[in-house]
């Protein structure tokens, strides 16, 4: 009677394991799957330095910074227009009050993707995003005061 798995390596090959050894290949190939491949990481990686050259560069690529970029990608965002956005925002690139800047792990926080792909750091005022500037709520009510006196 057999207690282990079985598992197939290829059309000829099998292997069996006991429940403890398939136990730490599955993690294994959990782990494995959550990462992107290197080469797409590291991609990323020069992409975000070549782009976000007023950004703090990002010399290493860790798993936890694979991670981020896999769920980014897996979640569908255009990292290269992301970055572009991060690069042509004043306020992430440093002109704030403490000279703070957007890194790549502050970049990378799914939040503050959310908040970057909407335009809430954008440094000009785009009319398609009303609710995000005082300078267009500041706008209409200018015309709709105008309209009273």
């Amino acid at each position: 009677m057999c207690y282990g798995y079985m598992v197939r390596c290829s059309d000829e090959a099998r292997v069996e394991l006991t429940e403890e050894e398939f136990k730490t290949a599955s993690k294994a190939v959990k782990a494995l799957r959550k990462q992107p491949d290197s080469a797409t990481a590291k991609g990323v990686l020069e992409l975000y330095n070549r782009i976000c050259t007023r950004s703090p560069s990002a010399k290493k690529l860790t798993a936890k910074r694979c991670r981020a970029i896999k769920k980014a990608l897996d979640d569908g965002y255009d990292l290269q227009k992301l970055f572009e956005s991060v690069a042509a925002s004043d306020f992430l690139c440093g002109q704030n009050s403490r000279n703070w800047r957007a890194g790549l792990d502050w970049i990378l926080e799914p939040d503050n993707l959310i908040k970057i792909y909407e335009g809430q750091y954008s440094s000009r005022a785009d009319p398609r995003q009303l609710g995000n500037s005082s300078l267009n709520v500041k706008g209409i009510m200018d015309d709709i005061m105008a309209k009273y006196r």
